[in-house]
């Protein structure tokens, strides 16, 4: 029915950096039922579960594009004097991996390329164990669209970091399970000293 209706709901989520500066809009998806707002962790496993992860995925990039294209101008040369600001849209790997929705993607951002430039693709970690070769097709639409890859809950599932020196890649969001008690656990510490390095010799943003 959603689908159906294009009646999912975006929201949007603001990230600022160390600075306290800005840095991206993390944008969530939302369906109603009954009169009350489904996060996407809810609703997003059964999507999964029953191969409707590509059509969403496409709904929400949709709405994205219909959003920010007309008042994409303006929000970029607002924001650039001060501190650029992207929104930032999770794909899931059935998205990357199915080659008519890359073309249908590709084809949007050749449309809006204003609104691609101010665009950041996040996508989990688990594609490079999953299919590399599909991240690589997103990076070579971001290098052709100038928009942004961010990869989520990194050191979660990669046991080599290689894939960050094959791949042009933006930000990376470290697992919260290095995070917690990073005091007392020198595993982590380690881990997050070797990744930082890397990721700072990359131009990686943490």
């Amino acid at each position: 029915e959603v689908l159906a209706n294009r009646s999912l709901k975006l929201h949007t989520q603001k990230v600022f950096d160390k600075h306290n500066q800005l840095y991206y809009h993390q944008v969530l998806s939302r369906i109603e039922v009954d009169d009350t707002l489904i996060v996407a962790s809810l609703f997003l496993p059964m999507a999964e579960r029953f191969q409707l992860m590509v059509p969403i995925d496409q709904l929400v990039m949709e709405k994205v594009f219909s959003a920010l294209s007309e008042g994409a101008l303006t929000l970029i040369d607002n924001q650039i004097s001060v501190s650029p600001a992207f929104y930032c849209v999770t794909l899931s790997e059935r998205s990357l991996q199915d080659l008519r929705f890359m073309a249908w993607l590709d084809e949007q951002m050749e449309l809006h390329p204003h609104v691609a430039s101010n665009l950041m693709i996040e996508v989990s970690e688990h594609i490079v164990n999953y299919s590399e070769s599909a991240l690589q097709g997103l990076s070579q639409l971001a290098v052709k669209h100038h928009f942004k890859i961010s990869i989520e809950r990194f050191g979660v599932t990669t046991p080599s970091f290689a894939y960050l020196q094959r791949l042009p890649i933006d930000v990376l969001k470290v697992d919260h399970s290095f995070i917690r008690s990073i005091e007392s656990n020198e595993i982590n510490q380690f881990f997050l000293r070797s990744a930082v390095q890397l990721a700072h010799g990359q131009s990686i943003k943490m």
